[in-house]
C-alpha cells in the first residue's frame, strides 16, 4: 500500500510488482487485499462510501457501502443504510443488507449458510435465523432467541423463549438442533427437556454436552449438564455435576466443593461409543 499526502489530501493506492500503481487508481483510504480482494473508499471524509477491487485494480462492486470489511471464507460483510448484508469474491451480494448482524464464519460456510440477527450483534433481544449462500433464501425463520456459534457434526442449537431476550425467566417455546437446511433434527422440548439453556459445546465426534435448567422442586431450579448423542438420546443423564469436553473423545464430570474439585467419572468415545472403558494406550 502506497500513501501520499496529508490530512484532506492524503491518497492511497496499491502497488504492483513492479512498483506501478495499480489500475492507476487512487483512494482516500483502503484494506490491505484478503482472498484478492480488497475494500477502497474513494472519498476522503470518513462517512464516504466503499466499494470492492479486485487484484487487477478493476471494481467489481459499486461504491454504495457504509462499511466494508475484509474477505473471509469467501465472503465480506457490508453495511447499508445501517443495515448488514453479503457478498462473495465475485461482488455479487448473496444476502442483501437487510440484517442486524451477519455471521459468515468458518463453520456455517462450511454448511453453506450465514448466521443472521434482526437488530446489532452485541444488542440485548433479537431473533437468530439462517441464510443459504447459494440464493439468499431464507431457511430458518428469524425467530430463534439464542443459536449457537457453530456447527457441530452437521447440527446447530436453536433455542426460542417467548420473549426476544434470552432468559430462564421466560418460558421456553421451543429448543433443539438443526440442520443446515433448517430441519429440526433434535428436538429437546419431546425428550421432556422443558427451559433448556444451552449447548455448551457443538457436537463433535457424535456427542455434545449440553446445560439446562432442571426443575429440582420446592419452586427451585438449578443449571444441570447431561451428555446427548447426535441421535437424540441423553446417554449420560443430568447431574448437578458439571460436564467438561477434555478433547474429542474425552469427557470429565467434575464435583466442586468451594473452590476445589474431584473428577468423579470419566467417559471416552471409542469407535463412536461412549464409554466409561479407558482406551489402551
Amino acid at each position: 500500500i502506497f500513501k501520499s499526502g496529508s490530512g484532506y489530501s492524503e491518497q492511497y493506492a496499491f502497488l504492483d510488482k513492479d512498483g506501478n500503481v495499480l489500475g492507476g487508481k487512487y483512494y482516500g483510504y483502503v484494506e490491505p487485499f484478503s482472498e484478492g480482494v480488497a475494500a477502497v473508499r474513494p472519498g476522503n471524509f470518513f462517512n464516504a462510501p466503499w466499494g470492492y477491487i479486485d487484484a487487477t485494480g478493476q471494481a467489481i462492486t459499486k461504491v454504495e457501502f457504509d462499511s466494508a470489511y475484509d474477505m473471509k471464507n469467501g465472503y465480506a460483510q457490508v453495511i447499508k443504510n445501517d443495515k448488514w448484508g453479503l457478498i462473495d469474491k465475485t461482488g455479487k451480494v448473496v444476502i442483501q443488507p437487510a440484517w442486524g448482524y451477519v455471521d459468515a464464519s468458518e463453520s456455517f460456510v462450511q454448511e453453506g449458510v450465514a448466521k443472521v440477527k434482526t437488530n446489532k450483534q452485541f444488542e440485548d433481544g433479537g431473533y437468530y435465523g439462517l441464510v443459504r449462500l447459494s440464493d439468499g433464501v431464507v431457511v430458518l425463520n428469524a425467530e430463534w432467541t439464542e443459536m449457537g456459534d457453530e456447527f457441530g457434526d452437521g447440527l446447530l442449537y436453536v433455542h426460542k423463549n417467548s420473549s426476544s431476550y434470552f432468559s430462564q425467566h421466560y418460558p421456553c417455546l421451543k429448543a433443539g438442533f438443526v440442520t443446515s437446511n433448517g430441519q429440526m433434527k433434535i428436538d429437546l422440548m419431546a425428550l421432556g427437556i422443558d427451559g433448556s439453556r444451552e449447548c455448551s459445546e457443538a457436537f463433535e465426534n457424535g456427542y455434545a454436552v449440553l446445560s439446562a435448567w432442571i426443575d429440582t422442586g420446592h419452586r427451585t431450579r438449578d443449571i444441570q449438564d447431561c451428555i446427548i448423542s447426535k441421535d437424540g438420546k441423553i446417554v449420560v443423564p443430568f447431574t448437578e455435576d458439571s460436564i467438561y469436553r477434555r478433547s474429542s473423545d474425552k469427557y470429565e464430570v467434575v464435583e466442586w466443593t468451594g473452590s476445589k474439585t474431584r473428577v468423579v467419572q470419566t467417559y471416552y468415545v471409542i469407535d463412536s461409543k461412549l464409554t466409561t472403558t479407558r482406551p489402551n494406550q
